[in-house]
């Protein structure tokens, strides 16, 4: 059953409706135990693609466990965002995701850096139009101000 038809997620259209939904909303730091959860909610996401493999996902919480951050809404992960910090001018020009990211691994996270760079970001789709994706983007902003970094 769709969401929407249990009455569970509100219209976005609805003003009164989406402020309830907000205060559903939990923004954390993600965690290992999360890693079914986002493997879920990347197939949902990018069907067809390759997930994140424990691997990865507990090498970045390793690395850099402050960038990774989820949306809970009623215990369910339906959002969430990964990230590391580079040095910008070593990737002004061009980029390849592999290199930056380091596979995925951020494992030439740079805590010294300049810029948080957001290496993926994903809303499930039965919870698009509401906003969450700001949520994260707002905690990534949060991130970046209190490591007092340009960007």
């Amino acid at each position: 059953m769709h969401p929407e038809d249990r009455g569970d997620l509100p219209k976005p259209v609805d003003p009164l409706h989406l402020a309830a939904f907000e205060t559903k909303l939990i923004v954390r730091n993600t965690r290992v135990e999360d890693y079914d959860e986002l493997v879920a909610l990347q197939l949902r996401c990018f069907p067809g693609m390759a997930t994140w493999s424990v691997e990865q996902i507990r090498s970045q919480l390793r690395v850099f466990p402050e960038g990774q951050f989820c949306i809970e809404f009623n215990g369910r992960i339906v959002a969430s965002a990964n990230s590391l910090i580079v040095d910008f001018e070593q990737h002004e020009n061009w980029h390849d995701w592999e290199l930056v990211s380091d596979a995925g691994y951020i494992r030439n996270h740079n805590a010294l850096g300049d810029t948080l760079y957001g290496i993926e970001i994903m809303v499930d789709p039965e919870f698009r139009g509401h906003k969450l994706a700001r949520r994260l983007y707002e905690a990534r902003k949060q991130l970046v101000r209190a490591r007092n970094i340009v960007g």
